[in-house]
């Protein structure tokens, strides 16, 4: 007669406990979850980046500005409202270069007079 054999000594033969597999596939689905997510974002990343080259506007100066025009770099300017009188008033110009928009700030002012300290402009034309 043979003696009986325990449970806890048997060969690991056969299919896998029933607990592990709904573990597995709970991870496999978490991983695919994680890396759809990472692609998401990393797709919403280069979206912005490119959006941001595009249309965002890099401060310049308007020295800048007058070397892009000697070396012919400009394609457009765009000047807000200037001086209509007397006085001084700040003045935003706008230019593109390539594909990249810049923007500077200066001062125009009437001759002779006193020319106010209005933050970082790039010069005083006048």
């Amino acid at each position: 007669m043979e003696p009986a054999r325990s449970l806890e000594h048997a060969p690991a033969t056969g299919p896998a406990p029933a607990s592990q597999g709904p573990t597995r596939r709970w991870d496999r689905r978490l991983l695919r979850v994680t890396q759809a997510v990472a692609v998401l974002l990393l797709g919403a990343w280069l979206a912005l980046l490119t959006f941001s080259v595009l249309e965002g506007h890099r401060a310049s100066s308007y020295d800048d500005l007058r070397a892009a025009i000697r070396d012919g770099d400009v394609s457009a300017v765009e000047v807000s409202p200037g001086l209509r009188g007397r006085g001084s008033v700040t003045v935003r110009i706008t230019w593109r270069e390539g594909w990249v928009d810049h923007t500077t700030t200066v001062i125009e002012a009437s001759p002779r007079r006193p020319v106010p300290n209005w933050g970082e402009v790039s010069a005083v034309l006048r």
